[in-house]
Formats: structure tokens, sequence, C-alpha cells
């Protein structure tokens, strides 16, 4: 996550969770055997460290301590960024499932049973030399993904409280809440096939998990120009991509402004609001916070046009720039050397060289 300011939590909400037994009993004990009290320094889902906390992202999309609680607590506490630490070399879960089958791990994705796209749903490995063949032809390639927890996890629930702060719509209509992944996802997937059926020059290659299947019935055929799969090695893929759908996350966000690409990010629950308020507020991309009120086909068309418009444009500019922040931010090596500074392995004026600051 791209800081502590993400996991804010109401004040009236942490003061009810920290009355809980579950949570008071085992509190005193700790104090009683250890003398430290867990919470007087953190907060449920919020430990810190008062030496030093590693943040994998750079001063313009760090969050900081916003909440009252946040800022006595450890609101002092020292956060370093030191960009995205994001290596295609390291084994991934590509689907996170649903309980009713094994994750796939992936290194390599770039092979292909058949060597082609097609427009029906797959399983089949999607062939990068392909897709990499039709942009240098002129197609503007657009990755739809929503990630892995509205896709699959939360496929039957409904997102319920998590997305309280997305949930603004239209007079009469349902909110956010009550929607199961299921029904969220084929709203998103709607918009996103009538918005590039309009422009035949996008090839859109959508991710929709090991639930595709279920989330196509029901919905519109999907245009010729849309390549649907189960899933797609996101690493490989993105660098032939030039704009990305996606519901925000902070390894999807940060894996794409590290090259550059521009977003339309339509956040479901969590931190997603905040990243793609973000990705808006630096002239990245556009947010559908509230997607509910705010996501269309002809909204998404537009933005789409507007980030994959020719030079110049404002938002790929934006993103180039902060690509050029995450890579001058440190990444692994930053990291290391900030932690070997902690551990007072290394001088102040050797720790200024090797990572950036929050």
């Amino acid at each position: 996550m791209a800081g502590p300011g993400v996991l804010s939590v109401p004040a009236e909400i942490l003061a009810a969770w920290e009355t809980y037994p579950w949570v008071r009993q085992p509190r005193q004990r700790i104090k009683e055997t250890y003398g430290v009290d867990v919470l007087k320094e953190g907060a449920l889902r919020e430990f810190y460290s008062p030496v030093l906390n590693l943040v994998a992202t750079i001063a313009e999309l760090y969050s900081p301590p916003r909440m009252e609680y946040q800022i006595q607590r450890f609101g002092s506490f020292p956060f370093r960024c030191v960009g995205a630490l994001v290596d295609s070399k390291v084994k991934r879960i590509e689907i996170a499932g649903d309980g009713t089958g094994l994750p796939t791990l992936s290194v390599e994705g770039s092979r292909s049973a058949d060597g082609h796209l097609g427009t029906s749903f797959s399983s089949d490995r999607l062939p990068l030399d392909k897709v990499r063949e039709l942009r240098d032809a002129g197609r503007r390639i657009v990755l739809v993904s929503l990630g892995t927890v509205a896709t699959q996890r939360m496929w039957r629930l409904p997102l319920g409280r998590p997305s309280e702060q997305n949930a603004e719509r239209p007079a009469g209509a349902r909110s956010i809440t009550e929607y199961t992944g299921k029904e969220f996802c084929q709203y998103v997937y709607r918009a996103c096939f009538e918005a590039v059926a309009r422009d035949q020059s996008i090839l859109a290659i959508a991710s929709l998990g090991t639930n595709g299947e279920d989330a196509l019935r029901g919905l519109p055929p999907a245009p010729p120009n849309v390549v649907l799969r189960e899933s797609v090695p996101q690493l490989d893929l993105l660098p032939l991509c030039d704009a990305f759908v996606t519901h925000g996350g902070c390894n999807s966000v940060h894996e794409a402004l590290a090259l550059g690409i521009p977003l339309c990010v339509v956040p479901v629950f969590g931190d997603q609001m905040e990243n793609a308020d973000t990705v808006a507020r630096c002239g990245a991309g556009f947010s559908f916070r509230h997607p509910l009120r705010t996501l269309s086909a002809d909204a998404l068309h537009k933005a789409l046009q507007a980030v994959l418009q020719g030079a110049p444009n404002a938002y790929r500019a934006s993103a180039q720039r902060l690509a050029r922040s995450l890579a001058a931010a440190g990444g692994v090596s930053g990291a290391v050397h900030a932690i070997l500074w902690a551990s007072g392995e290394l001088s102040g004026a050797n720790i200024a060289a090797g990572a950036g600051g929050a």
C-alpha cells in the first residue's frame, strides 16, 4: 500500500474494535507479560516501527498518517519511500482463486498453445509476440483487469463495508456495498465493451479470472476488438500497453506507472479509492471513484481517447514523469541501504545516496 493513510479507520469504529474481548484480553496479557502496550503506538492492522518503515512508492503517491489516532500514535515514525519493487522474474500468483481451485504460478507468460489471440474466452496463454505485432501495426493496446478479489474471492459475496467510501450512486439505485463481486465486474465489463467498440484502433485485452465464463453470461457479446483471457502475464504485457483500465490495486498502479502508462482507475474498495484519486491528482489518468455514479460507456470512451491521443499527451507525460521518479527512488538497492543504515551499518551520508524519502 502507498502509506498508512490508505488504512484510515473512523475513530468510532476503531474504538469499538479495541473493546472486543479478543482484542482487549490479548492486549492486556501482552502488557502484563512483557510490559508493552501494543496499541499505544499502533492500531489493529497498523503496526509500524519507530526506527524505519519502507514504503514501496514515491513521495508524489505517498499517503501519510492522516486520521487523528494515526498522527497521535505513530505520526512521528519515519516512513521512507523507495519506489516500486517490481521484478518480472519472480514467480507470482496469476489467479488468487475463489476456493474452488488451485492458484496458478507464472514465470514465462509469452507462450501460447495456438499462437493467436481469438475473441472467445480462453485460458490459453496470451501470445505476446502477436500483441507486439499488432501494436507495431498501429493498434493501441489497452489492458483491462479488475484484480483478484472482486473477480475471485468476493465473486458471490457482497462487497460490503470496505466499499462504503465508494458508494455514491444515482437516486434510487442500489449501493455498491450490496453488489456482489460478479455484479460489479459485469457492470464494469459492460461499460468497457461498449466504450472500446467505438474505436476499432483499440485492442483491449481483458483478464477476467477463473469466473470469466460466468461473468460473460448475461452480457452482450464482446466486440471483435476485445481479447478475453482467464489470466495474463501482467508484468510482461504492460510494456506493450498504451493504457490500463484497472481496479486501482497498489501493485497494478505502480507497475503501470513505473512504465509510464496512463490509467483509468475504477476502484472497488480498500485503498483503491485513494489510489484512483492520486492518479487523477497527479495527472496520470482518470479516477472513476463512486463508479455507480461516474462510470459509463461514454465516460470511459472519453477517458480512453484522452489517454490514448497522440503527442503531446499530458496524461502520458505525467505518467512518464512519475516513472522517472519511481526509477530514481532507489528500489531494492535503496531499500537495502535504508535497512543497513537503520541497523547502524551505513552512515547518514550513504543512505542519502541510496534511497528516497517520504
